[in-house]
């Protein structure tokens, strides 16, 4: 993430600047104003940051005010940009059988996922590798589970 200045990041937030954007909302949740930061980071998730949507996913799911239905639409629309730490959110959340039924089997194999490089630690070409059953395939192919359509979980 690129430092701006204290004085400009907002200017350059305001402007529509996705990664200005997405250091406000750090900056203000360490003011904590919460409510502000989900607020840019839902500006910059919808003008199509993927790391504002991995972020702005965790905030739905894991802290108040609770919003997991909406969290986890966000959560699939950044693991299918190939976000690491948005398919590891889902695993987290399909072992809990967080607004999705509990599955183990797809959980673990989410949490293979590195968090920090999107890659798996799976060798290329094996049973789940990430070309051929990555986290977020594997949910749409679960036909009793949860089913991917355009990045939204659907029940």
């Amino acid at each position: 993430m690129t430092a701006f200045p204290a004085d400009d990041i907002e200017r350059k937030a305001q402007a529509g600047d996705t990664t200005a954007q997405l250091e406000l909302a750090t900056r203000l949740e360490a003011e904590k104003s919460f409510l502000k930061a989900r607020q840019w980071l839902w500006r910059a998730a919808t003008a199509g940051n993927t790391e504002a949507k991995a972020a702005l996913a965790l905030r739905l799911v894991a802290f108040p005010s609770f919003a997991v239905i909406e969290g986890l639409k966000w959560a699939n629309a950044a693991a299918s940009e190939g976000s690491a730490a948005a398919a590891h959110l889902l695993a987290l959340m399909t072992g809990e059988g967080l607004g999705v039924p509990q599955n183990w089997t797809v959980s673990l194999d989410g949490c293979s996922a590195r968090p920090n490089s999107g890659a798996s630690r799976r060798k290329p070409n094996s049973p789940r590798s990430p070309d051929n059953g990555s986290l977020h395939t594997r949910f749409a192919r679960t036909g009793t589970r949860m089913k991917i359509s355009r990045g939204c979980a659907k029940a």
